[in-house]
């Protein structure tokens, strides 16, 4: 049997020595490209990446950026997630786990939860992690199954059981209901729940985003509490679509989260500039939608954070950093503002 909707799972490891994490923690899902590694380094090194917010990277390139961050995460005595068989990227080859492993000197860094897709590679990986090749936290073992998963005869997800998970990602409930069923009888009471689901809403052009300005992002920090779930999962600011370049943007979009007044509602504000017409200029152009952003900062809609402060410096400096580094403050942002009111709960 098939199921034809979006399914996602993983196992994660929530542990840190023996002892389990406390509260709801927050998975967030962020490929391995320059400004999604540099936004969770720069976060530990001033020290305001929450041990409740443990990041699955899935990694793209095989860069001394990679290397140097997995690393930072082993001196701050953090965990992370990283994904052995990467469905992006020069790491998509045959028999990839092993390769990862070495490339990354996973081997070296206790503090790395491997991850397995549940791909055309998902017996080869299973061999690699079965044989004990796998050298780093003799734990845990990362599982995500993939969006149209199999149902046996007994009506089990395929692989499930035999990986035997401790931590289940869905993205609906019908999908958390199949993988209790497949579960029943595999530590049962050691598994725990959390979604994972793409809450970034995409548009096609960066201009597009000036339509609707401010929107609903997520309450599932919320929900997941209510369902009894250990944490929740998303792809940040970022989204689950995966390009490998980019190009010159007619318009600039800078995408800033922030709670509600109650904290009931994580909400979304698009900063876009006004000048759109061609792709010239983009300095001006971010000049334009950074400075929209100032007076909500001031006013206190928007926390100021590490990643804020930065375009708040841009801002009042009149200068430009580049693209790609403002979507890596944007994610800082998310993680620190995510981390704060988890830190708090």
């Amino acid at each position: 049997m098939m199921r034809n909707s979006c399914r996602i799972y993983c196992r994660g490891a929530i542990k840190k020595g023996d002892e389990k994490m406390s509260g709801i923690s927050y998975f967030p899902y962020l490929r391995g490209r320059q400004s999604e590694l540099l936004a969770l380094r720069d976060l530990m090194v001033v020290g305001k990446l929450s041990p409740h917010v443990i990041p699955i990277i899935e990694p793209v390139k095989d860069t001394s950026t990679i290397r140097s961050v997995l690393a930072e995460f082993q001196r701050s005595d953090h965990a992370v997630i990283i994904v052995l068989n990467p469905e992006h990227g020069e790491f998509v080859t045959d028999h990839y786990a092993g390769r990862v492993q070495e490339s990354l000197c996973l081997r070296e860094l206790s503090q790395v939860i491997p991850m397995v897709l549940m791909n055309s590679q998902i017996r080869d990986v299973l061999n690699f992690t079965k044989r004990r090749q796998w050298q780093t936290n003799p734990l845990n073992l990362a599982t995500i199954v993939p969006q149209d998963y199999e149902l046996d005869s007994r009506g089990f997800i395929l692989g499930l059981n035999e990986l035997s998970p401790e931590l289940v990602f869905y993205t609906d409930i019908e999908a958390r209901e199949d993988a209790i069923i497949s579960l029943e009888n595999v530590n049962s009471d050691k598994v725990h729940f959390a979604q994972i689901i793409d809450r970034f809403n995409r548009r096609e052009r960066n201009v597009d985003y000036a339509e609707k300005p401010d929107e609903a992002f997520s309450r599932d920090y919320r929900k997941c509490e209510l369902r009894g779930d250990g944490g929740f999962s998303d792809y940040s600011i970022v989204g689950n679509h995966f390009s490998e370049g980019g190009f010159a943007p007619y318009a600039v979009a800078i995408h800033i989260v922030y709670f509600n007044e109650n904290q009931s509602m994580l909400r979304i504000k698009h900063y876009v500039s006004d000048t759109n017409v061609d792709y010239r200029d983009v300095p001006n152009k971010f000049s334009e939608a950074v400075n929209k952003l100032v007076p909500d900062v001031k006013s206190g809609v928007i926390e100021e954070t590490e990643g804020i402060r930065h375009l708040m410096q841009q801002a009042h400096d009149g200068t430009f950093p580049g693209l790609a580094t403002v979507k890596r403050w944007s994610i800082m942002h998310h993680l620190e503002l995510m981390g704060r009111y988890l830190d708090n709960k």
